[in-house]
């Protein structure tokens, strides 16, 4: 294998042993970059569905003085046997959070991408939020994320629990 190949499994081995093992009450799962050029502050956790795919939540923070807003941004990692064609890889889409006790809430302007990772066989959605659309998620329990209307990754019991901590913990960050 080449250096490039292992640095990307190290990568996601230490991303998903990650993921796994910080389940606490606390906010030890979420982990923080500094950017001392740029002056800012990236927090990011990690929280898997019922079907292993992956979210990848950032909040951005400008350190700079400059009155530059926070920025969160989702990141939804899934399986696929089916990648997206180069005329779909042009459009947006939409990402619906479904809640337990909520209407659902959708999301506009999702960017999807093939092998974001650089493995085969994988899609990605991003899609950045605002603080106040952000917020709009904290104190709900969400139930699933519906992404482009084709693929939807469900959250119950304990990987619930655990995206609902972290997304209270990153909106209390900073």
């Amino acid at each position: 294998m080449k250096k490039k190949e292992i640095a990307k499994l190290l990568i996601l081995a230490f991303i998903l042993f990650f993921g796994f093992t910080a389940t606490s009450q606390d906010c030890a799962g979420i982990s923080v970059k500094k950017d001392k050029q740029q002056l800012t502050e990236t927090y990011s956790g990690l929280a898997s569905s019922d079907e292993f795919y992956s979210l990848l939540i950032s909040k951005k923070i400008s350190k700079s003085g400059k009155s530059i807003p926070t920025t969160y941004e989702l990141f939804l990692n899934v399986a696929s046997r089916v990648l997206f064609d180069n005329s779909e890889l042009q459009t947006t889409g939409s990402l619906t959070f479904s809640f337990v006790d909520s209407p659902a809430i959708v999301f506009e302007n999702v960017y999807p991408s093939n092998n974001p990772m650089g493995f085969c066989c994988t899609l990605g959605f991003t899609l950045e939020l605002s603080e106040e659309q952000f917020s709009q998620l904290v104190n709900k329990t969400i139930l699933r994320i519906k992404a482009f209307n084709k693929v939807t990754a469900t959250y119950s019991g304990k990987k619930q629990r655990k995206l609902q901590n972290m997304l209270s913990c990153l909106i209390s960050k900073a």
